[in-house]
C-alpha cells in the first residue's frame, strides 16, 4: 500500500493500494508450479485462477495499481514511491505499507539487492531520492526521520535497531487512538 498525490498536488495525499505480482522461484519452477494469475494493467486488475479447476470463471481483484513479474525495480520505484518521496519532501507525511504472506516477495520489493543498482528495492531508492534532494536544496535545513518496522505474529521489531531486536510496545490511548 502506498501514499500518493492526488491531481499531482503535494497537499493532496489519498491511500492508494498497489499491487506487485512477483514471477515464479527457483523452487517453483523446479517443482513445475504454474503461474495461477494474469496481470491487466490498464484495467488495474489480478486476476486469480483456480488450479484445481481450469474451468471455474477467475477471481478478478481491482487495485489502485498493479505490477506483473516483469516489473523493474526502478518502474515499481518511480510509479508507486518516488511520487510519495515527492510529497514528504513537500512537508507531507508518507508511508510505505507493504503486507503479504511469507514468500510474496515484500522483502525482494523493499530491499532488493543493495549493493546492485538494477535490483535495488525501494528503501534504498527513497533514501536516496531525499538525500540527493538535501543535497541540491542549500535554502533549508532539513531534520531527516526514519522508521522501519516489522509487524510479524504481533509483534513490532524496529528493524534499523543496532540492538538485538527486542518487541517494541504497542500503546493505545483511548482519547487518540
Amino acid at each position: 500500500a502506498m501514499s500518493t498525490p492526488v491531481h499531482g498536488d503535494a497537499a493532496c495525499f489519498g491511500f492508494k493500494v498497489a499491487v506487485r505480482c512477483r514471477p515464479l522461484n527457483c523452487r517453483e519452477r523446479d517443482t513445475n508450479q504454474k503461474v495461477i494469475f494474469d496481470i491487466d494493467e490498464k484495467h488495474a486488475q489480478v486476476s486469480l485462477r483456480n488450479p484445481d479447476n481450469e474451468e471455474a470463471e477467475p477471481k478478478r481483484f481491482t487495485f489502485d495499481k498493479v505490477f506483473g513479474p516483469e516489473t523493474s525495480q526502478q518502474e515499481f520505484f518511480s510509479s508507486c514511491t518516488a511520487p510519495l518521496v515527492n510529497g514528504v519532501l513537500a512537508g507531507v507525511n508518507g508511508s510505505v505499507f507493504s503486507y503479504g504472506q511469507t514468500g510474496a516477495g515484500k522483502s525482494w520489493a523493499i530491499q532488493g539487492m543493495p549493493d546492485d543498482p538494477e535490483n535495488k528495492g525501494f528503501f534504498s531508492r527513497a533514501t536516496e531520492q531525499i538525500f540527493q534532494h538535501i543535497e541540491s536544496d542549500t535554502s533549508r535545513s532539513y531534520c531527516v526521520q526514519l522508521s522501519y518496522l516489522e509487524l510479524y505474529n504481533e509483534a513490532i521489531h524496529d528493524l534499523l535497531s543496532d540492538g538485538k531486536q527486542q518487541s517494541l510496545i504497542l500503546k493505545q490511548s483511548e482519547e487518540r487512538g
